[in-house]
């Protein structure tokens, strides 16, 4: 992405409420991106919630983007990676407690809604 279509980016999310956690603007963010680092934006005043954004770099990351899925908040559609990913990534790369209870919490949310072809290819793929 070149720093012009970021720089959109960042406005729209400053505009909408957001402030950038680690960056105190367009270009040391992009700064970040580019260097492989992840930038964080949380609504104004608070740290948690925040939501991570990064450059698509390895396998997983463009795997991750390749089969999005939409999630609706509020009535605003925004994507998000596959749920049996999420699954797979967690419980095959990340391993920390968060992330196992994160997965644990996937896994009860879905029920008999997951994938379990899918989940299994994830898991084969992340090895």
């Amino acid at each position: 992405m070149d720093i012009n279509k970021w720089e959109k980016i960042y406005a729209t999310l400053t505009k909408s409420g957001y402030y950038c956690l680690n960056a105190q603007d367009a270009v040391a963010a992009y700064d970040y991106l580019g260097s492989g680092l992840a930038v964080r934006f949380a609504p104004n005043g608070i740290v948690i919630p925040n939501m991570e954004i990064l450059f698509a770099a390895d396998k997983v990351q463009k795997l991750a983007l390749a089969t999005r899925i939409p999630a609706f908040v509020r009535k605003e559609k925004i994507f998000v990676s596959d749920l049996e990913l999420q699954i797979a990534y967690k419980e095959r790369v990340l391993k920390s407690p968060k992330d196992m209870e994160d997965a644990r919490h996937l896994r009860m949310l879905l029920g008999k809604g997951i994938n379990k072809l899918k989940l299994n290819k994830y898991e084969r793929v992340l090895k």
